[in-house]
């Protein structure tokens, strides 16, 4: 059997359509960009450092409300706290709360310890003295 161009692009056409039946909506969930345009998704990496330079911004964990503090500690402990900011949560209210009390180059102070930090949120960097976290999972999906 022979096919022109017309039939081969309709069949292919249509192959597509079956493979990705019934998956169209997690796809457009798990697209980092989606909807309006932005992400959804924030992460909060914590770095551990040797010193903090003369100049810069510190924060004490001991400053921070309850919820930011136990986020932060996991991430400190983890390396990187994910969520997604779709709904109103006490995570992303944390993760708000710590961004508002960060600037691009402020660094974390526990006691004698010292933590470069990355929040993003959606398309947002709000601080970036610390490394960014290695892979970029979704919490959203």
């Amino acid at each position: 059997m022979s096919l022109d161009r017309r039939q081969f692009l309709a069949a292919g056409a249509g192959a597509a359509s079956a493979l990705t039946a019934g998956c169209a909506g997690r796809l457009t969930q798990c697209v980092p960009f989606g909807g309006d345009g932005l992400p959804h998704d924030a992460a909060l990496a914590v770095t551990p450092v040797d010193s903090v330079p003369d100049d810069a911004d510190t924060v004490a964990l001991a400053d921070f409300a309850e919820r930011e503090r136990e986020m932060l500690r996991t991430a400190i402990d983890e390396g990187v706290v994910r969520a997604c900011m779709r709904e109103e949560t006490d995570r992303t209210a944390a993760l708000d709360g710590i961004a508002d009390a960060v600037g691009v180059d402020t660094y974390l102070t526990d006691g004698s310890d010292a933590y470069g930090l990355w929040v993003r949120i959606t398309d947002q960097v709000f601080a970036a003295s610390g490394d960014p976290p290695e892979d970029d999972a979704s919490p959203c999906c």
